[in-house]
């Protein structure tokens, strides 16, 4: 199975850059990883050699024209060339990217998104493909999210209960628990 891990941020991530790290580390798949080359990530994976690294961009919004349809022609020739059976994302912007791929690519692929915040996902092209069966599973890695407010269908994982932002002590005991799938 190949794995394809974007990460749209175009300097350091932080946190996402340790994220990533460590889904390669726990992987026993064939995993690729899709950054800006301008990115800490990118200069990093590259460095020590740690993965199959990737340069794209993550243009987000409609604007970019030119430079969308550019990276949008490179990433699909990125699940050609290396067969992408899944990619996660974890943001908006390779978000929208993919799900544009998703749509013209001739490879099938299945399409994974961790939200790591409590924002609400607005519009309606194409983040608003969530709601459609195009989007296979939809992950909240965010404490602010009621565990209480998921449900599982087949098709969605849904949060329909959002939580207010916990006390400092809330935060600690919100994080123990585990989310129930009703």
């Amino acid at each position: 199975m190949n794995i394809l891990y974007t990460n749209f941020h175009v300097a350091g991530g932080g946190g996402h850059d340790v994220y990533i790290r460590t889904l390669l580390k726990q992987s026993t798949h064939t995993a690729y990883v899709a950054c800006p080359k301008s990115s800490y990530l990118y200069r990093s994976l590259t460095r020590d050699n740690v993965a199959n690294v990737l340069a794209l961009d993550f243009p987000g919004k409609l604007s970019q024209g030119v430079h969308l349809v550019t990276q949008l022609r490179r990433l699909l020739s990125i699940i050609t060339e290396h067969q992408i059976d899944i990619i996660h994302t974890n943001g908006s912007a390779d978000n929208r990217l993919v799900t544009y791929a998703r749509l013209l690519s001739r490879r099938p692929f299945k399409q994974v998104f961790t939200k790591h915040n409590g924002f609400p996902v607005r519009g309606r092209y194409p983040n608003g493909a969530f709601s459609k069966p195009i989007t296979r599973l939809f992950l909240s890695a965010s404490r602010f999210i009621s565990p209480s407010g998921f449900r599982f269908s087949p098709i969605r994982l849904w949060s329909s209960v959002m939580a207010s932002i916990p006390t400092t002590g809330d935060r600690r005991s919100a994080s123990c628990r585990q989310p129930r799938f009703d």
